[in-house]
């Protein structure tokens, strides 16, 4: 399923979500649950969401905005940056 156009949103926009939602959680969290931040009225199942939302977060890792992160055993997904809290603090002074 793809993105219905009132869900269409600029890739900035998507970044600036994606890193907002990873700076309110106290644990890393999987692409889907990111998804879910960028486009919540999406009617996307959570392997769509994921799969949508991955192309930004590798986007932000590239930057040093995200990290991939695992603790070997049951905890794994995503998580924000001390750049990544660094760039959202300079964009809502």
């Amino acid at each position: 399923m793809r993105l219905n156009e009132a869900d269409k949103i600029t890739l900035v926009e998507c970044r600036k979500r994606a890193l907002m939602y990873l700076s309110s959680q106290a644990y890393c969290v999987p692409a889907s649950c990111v998804g879910n931040a960028i486009w919540p009225s999406s009617e996307m199942r959570a392997q769509g969401l994921g799969g949508a939302a991955s192309r930004i977060l590798r986007g932000l890792q590239k930057d040093g905005l995200a990290n991939w992160s695992s603790n070997g055993r049951d905890a794994w997904g995503w998580e924000i940056t001390r750049a990544g809290r660094k760039v959202l603090e300079e964009r809502t002074e």
